[in-house]
């Protein structure tokens, strides 16, 4: 019915085994394509460079980032999360530069321009599975099959377009920065690039660091010389802003963590509690949160469940009663002990009395009765065939009784070989004779009609008729006396089960009046 969920608390597992299933079932392509036609919340991230490796901190403004678009999507936006790659030129360039051995712009012309670019397009890859495996890992959802790159031509050209628009609504301005240059590389310098190699000396007897890049003209070098001094006297503002911002770090992370608890583990967990309720029996629903989200949504499917659960298991356990005890009752019906001795013993006694003529009747009536009752063990018989079985029942009852009962009959033309659940009028004839009629002796009168797809059955007696109270426990199986009782609930629950019919009969009652019960079926198409 549900997967059942483990208590074991090994996180990376679940969190391998969750991945697995939003890959396996494009979780994230569902979410975009279920708010399609939503409004569109559009979050620009600032891509990373594939030839750096992930570490740490990446782990933390990639959780941050993911909370936006998650949080819009769950809001009913249509978030696309183009995922992109940073392929920044001039480290790229130099980290080639190292590998293929050259020095300057001349022997990477000697080396050839497309050779050169060819294998930094191939450098900005180096990293890229692990930055995939890495966004996998801590639930980043992005389209990583058609990313952006900004070494393509479109991309460049975009970022033109861009920077001339920028600079055609004037919102450009011109200023000055001195930048360390490399006449090597014929371009300005970061200063992560400058200080790629610096040694602690003495100058003058004071404690300095020395910094220097190869300018790539002869021997010529760029050297900045930094008082040890300098940079300690920063050190205690330096270690200040630092434990600042580690603080606010972990303030941030531990509310993070607060709030996912809060929002995410705590609803789980009580969602695992209330399985285990239900593992154990107790089919109870979950209460349900005003709050739009997947976690809401989670437990009204789970609510659905249990419902569904709970229907299934009711109509399984009202079928199997219900095929019982109307097996049973067709048996009897059939079969009636009771009435076959009492019937009999009237027959032993007409013969004693030499009432020939009566005996033949009943003999005859008798034998055309379960002819049509037991027909051959089939389920259903035509209504033509039904009224020769009442006719026959009725007559051993008049032989019995004196002819005390006088029964009449309306049946439409069109509906005489119609097929119908056999032995339906029976339990409602049995019910006129013995509740209406009382053994007194009256009238019974039989109707049957047409109605668009369905076949009404009237029989309505002027005997004494039944109180409100003594109809609602006929009609709910409340009787305990009487076989009419119980064969008119059987015969109910026997039609709703053949014809899925919830309410197909309708008793109308005076006392000291009569009776009158309506059944209604549906038409069946038999297979010839």
């Amino acid at each position: 019915m549900y997967k059942k969920v483990s208590t074991n608390l090994n996180f990376v597992d679940r969190e391998k085994e969750t991945e697995k299933f939003w890959d396996d079932n494009h979780i994230f392509e569902k979410s975009m394509e279920n708010r399609k036609e939503g409004p569109t919340y559009t979050f620009y991230d600032g891509p990373p460079t594939a030839n750096g490796k992930p570490h740490i901190g990446h782990v933390l403004t990639r959780v941050i980032k993911d909370m936006i678009p998650r949080y819009r999507t769950m809001k009913g936006y249509m978030v696309p999360r183009k995922a992109g790659w940073d392929t920044h030129g001039l480290p790229v360039e130099l980290e080639v530069e190292k590998l293929l051995g050259l020095n300057g712009k001349e022997q990477i012309e000697e080396y050839g321009m497309e050779p050169f670019i060819k294998k930094c397009k191939e450098s900005v890859w180096k990293y890229k599975g692990m930055w995939e495996d890495f966004s996998g890992t801590v639930g980043f959802w992005a389209d990583m099959e058609n990313p952006y790159v900004t070494y393509d031509d479109n991309f460049i050209e975009s970022e033109w377009w861009a920077l001339k628009t920028i600079w055609d609504k004037k919102l450009l301005y011109k200023g000055f920065k001195i930048v360390p240059y490399c006449p090597r590389c014929g371009t300005g310098l970061a200063s992560h690039e400058v200080a790629q190699g610096y040694k602690e000396v003495k100058n003058n007897g004071e404690e300095c660091i020395v910094a220097c890049q190869d300018m790539g003209i002869q021997d010529w070098k760029l050297v900045g010389v930094f008082s040890m001094d300098d940079i300690t006297s920063l050190a205690p503002y330096y270690s200040t802003i630092i434990a600042i911002i580690m603080g606010i770090n972990i303030i941030f992370v531990f509310l993070c963590s607060t709030l996912l608890t809060y929002l995410i583990f705590k609803p789980l967990r009580k969602i695992e509690n209330h399985m285990q309720i239900v593992e154990n029996g107790e089919f109870i629903t979950m209460p349900v949160d005003d709050y739009d989200n997947e976690i809401t949504n989670l437990r009204k499917v789970f609510n659905h469940m249990i419902l569904s659960v709970k229907a299934l298991m009711k109509r399984v356990k009202d079928e199997e009663r219900i095929i019982a005890k109307g097996k049973l009752d067709i048996i009897y019906a059939q079969i009636n002990p009771h009435f076959l001795y009492n019937t009999l013993d009237a027959i032993s006694a007409l013969a004693l009395m030499e009432e020939n003529e009566k005996c033949f009747q009943m003999i005859q009536a008798l034998g055309n009765f379960y002819k049509n009752s037991l027909n051959s063990g089939l389920d259903y018989i035509s209504v033509e065939d039904e009224i020769d079985c009442i006719e026959s029942y009725i007559t051993i009852l008049n032989t019995r009784y004196e002819n005390q009962i006088a029964i009449s009959y309306d049946i439409e033309d069109v509906v005489k070989h119609e097929k119908v659940l056999k032995l339906l009028l029976q339990p409602l004839v049995e019910n006129a004779v013995h509740h209406g009629l009382n053994g007194e002796g009256g009238n019974i009168e039989i109707k049957v009609f047409e109605q668009e797809d369905e076949i009404i059955f009237i029989v309505s007696d002027d005997g004494v008729g039944m109180s409100d109270e003594k109809i609602e426990d006929i009609l709910a199986g409340r009787t305990v006396t009487g076989k009419s009782g119980f064969g008119l609930y059987s015969l109910i629950q026997r039609i709703r089960l053949t014809y899925g019919i919830e309410n197909p009969v309708i008793i109308q009652s005076e006392v000291g009046v009569g009776t009158e019960i309506i059944v209604t079926i549906k038409k069946i198409k038999m297979e010839k």
